[in-house]
């Protein structure tokens, strides 16, 4: 029996797989619309916007290659302002601040860092008084685990 079959059979089933796509469909939509706000609040320079259309419009393989990994990373993004932090990595990376493989690394660490680790770890790189970026007492806080898990940091023995 195929899918079809078994959906058919089973009251509300359904109409319920149809509402669960619609809800995730809707928070989609919202989550390309906030990365697409984000891109589009910013200037670019003239000249990097135009090589980027260019190429864009040019290379199918740089165009699916972009496409993807937007609509692939959006999509995985529960929270919206990770999208806006994904677009603004996207910007960097065509203003040439970072290369691709590192807005894809840096986008793989967005995607695995639970969001409020993220301003944890802008607190964690400042330096102390003695002028140290990371001591073990500035590591004592409830989102090491989530920097555990994202592979931002390694437990070593102390």
């Amino acid at each position: 029996m195929s899918d079809g079959g078994i959906i058919q059979e089973v009251p509300g089933l359904k109409a319920t797989i149809g509402f669960i796509k619609s809800i995730k469909e809707a928070h989609f939509e919202r989550k390309i619309s906030t990365f697409m706000r984000t891109f589009h609040s910013h200037v670019l320079p003239e000249d990097v916007m135009v090589d980027f259309r260019i190429r864009f419009e040019d290379d199918k393989a740089y165009r699916n290659k972009v496409m993807d990994v937007i609509t692939i990373y959006n999509d995985r993004f529960i929270e919206d302002k990770k999208c806006e932090l994904f677009a603004s990595l996207f910007l960097a990376h065509l203003n040439k601040k970072i290369s691709w493989d590192d807005f894809r690394r840096l986008s793989s660490v967005l995607e695995r860092i639970e969001y409020q680790s993220i301003f944890f770890l802008k607190e964690f790189s400042k330096p102390d008084q003695n002028g140290f970026r990371f001591s073990r007492n500035s590591i004592r806080n409830d989102n090491m685990p989530y920097l555990f898990s994202a592979g931002i940091i390694e437990q070593s023995r102390l």
